[in-house]
């Protein structure tokens, strides 16, 4: 049997590649945050998981040991901090778009 057939759709039986191995060793390389901002980059992931953590604590606060807010109306406050953390993550993406835009980093 032949080592290449005729038909293109089926694949070879072995594959032997023949590339140099990389350069960088450790994980992937992202490109630098510049140095002249004081601002550092922003886990959009961590910053809205972290608000709705926080507020979910400030709604049980309010509704069990400080009784502020009884449970069958807290319907409406329930909702709250997951809103809350979607639109800061929302504007968080905007606001590093724009700075890594900006700033000629943009991928």
């Amino acid at each position: 049997m032949s080592e290449y057939s005729d038909n293109p759709t089926e694949e070879p039986a072995e594959v032997i590649e023949t590339t140099e191995p990389s350069q960088a060793t450790g994980p992937t390389q992202t490109a630098p945050f510049p140095q002249d901002t004081p601002w550092h980059p922003v886990h959009i992931p961590h910053l809205v998981m972290g608000l709705a953590f926080l507020g979910l604590v400030v709604v049980w606060a309010l509704v069990v040991p400080l009784n502020a807010v009884e449970l069958p109306h807290a319907r409406w406050l329930l909702p709250l901090p997951w809103l809350v953390a979607g639109a800061a993550g929302l504007v968080a993406t905007v606001l590093s778009g724009r700075r890594r835009r900006l700033s000629g980093t943009g991928r």
